[in-house]
């Protein structure tokens, strides 16, 4: 009986440690960037984006919408709408 527990040792491998964390190397040749950002765009809006990439970021979507965000911040904003007065409560 003991022999045979002594076997199953052997046989059996070693379990993996659940909080094992795995290195990667960062991207190559990625700029740093932030967390991820998704959106959900219409059809059009991006076949847009992608023809402007194509034509500034070499063909990088990523790339381009980073580069449209950052143009649009940097633009002169709007002027404000005249906001409507409030509704007064006859009570």
């Amino acid at each position: 009986m003991l022999g045979s527990l002594i076997m199953i040792n052997r046989i059996m491998p070693k379990s993996i440690p659940i909080n094992k964390i795995r290195r990667r190397r960062p991207g190559a040749g990625r700029p740093p960037v932030g967390p991820f950002v998704g959106a959900r765009l219409p059809q059009e809006l991006i076949d847009r984006i992608d023809a402007w990439a194509d034509r500034e970021c070499n063909g990088s979507r990523s790339e381009a919408i980073r580069r449209l965000v950052e143009r649009g911040l940097a633009a002169v904003p709007a002027p404000a709408k005249p906001r409507r007065p409030a509704k007064k409560d006859n009570t």
